[in-house]
């Protein structure tokens, strides 16, 4: 119908906001989430993403302050969060309760830091207090991975093609079958802008086939043995 103007993309905006202003479940939260998800990806224009991105995350901003701050509403300020205004937003939460957040939104947290300022100089210091607290915290495997999804995401324009084929091809085998998925988030990171994104894809696919030639099932278990 949003195709066909037959629902204005401010009906869809003021409809879903209106669902989060009443809904308490999770769930219903993440269905709503998913469908003005869609619509962004299908049917909006980039201005109407602007739009969608700053109306949400301003209130679900405004919805932590005056009610209190709970994972949903942080999971909810990041998924729509589109400016360095809004990190900075998040971040002053999380130095005031970062028991709040759980793992995964403090790898948000600093995903969004990296993407919001692709190609600029960023805030090094609340990086390393994010990078500090999370390797204090999380004694998994998923740390390994997304040190390196953020080294990716670190890389300067000028350096990336050469490093994606340097990592995809495994030219100083240093990287395993395995590790390839974090590697190829920090070149597709939803947060990333489109532009950046896409700039990627065509290389990325045609490097894939010969990727697999020498990112081998064997290479990956001795390599992480």
């Amino acid at each position: 119908m949003t195709t066909d103007k037959l629902c204005p993309a401010d009906y869809l905006i003021d409809l879903v906001a209106k669902i989060f202003e009443v809904e308490k479940d999770a769930t219903i939260y993440n269905t709503a989430y998913d469908l003005i998800n869609k619509f962004m990806e299908k049917y909006s224009t980039s201005e109407d993403d602007d739009k969608i991105r700053r109306i949400l995350f301003d209130f679900f901003f405004h919805k932590s302050i005056t009610e209190s701050l709970s994972t949903t509403s942080i999971e909810c300020m990041a998924k729509f969060a589109s400016t360095k205004e809004h990190f900075e937003k998040i971040y002053e939460f999380f130095q005031d309760q970062p028991t709040a957040f759980n793992i995964g939104q403090v790898y948000t947290l600093i995903e969004i830091l990296l993407a919001l300022n692709y190609g600029e100089q960023f805030d090094r210091t609340s990086y390393n207090k994010l990078i500090e607290y999370v390797k204090a915290e999380d004694q998994t495997d998923t740390l390994g991975k997304k040190l390196l999804q953020f080294e990716v995401m670190e890389l300067p324009p000028d350096k990336r093609p050469e490093e994606l084929e340097r990592y995809m091809l495994n030219k100083d085998q240093k990287i395993s079958a395995n590790q390839l998925d974090s590697f190829s988030a920090g070149f597709n990171s939803k947060y990333l802008p489109i532009e950046v994104r896409r700039a990627y894809y065509d290389k990325f696919f045609e490097l894939l086939v010969e990727s697999t030639k020498h990112n081998t099932n064997m290479y990956s278990a001795v390599n992480e043995i």
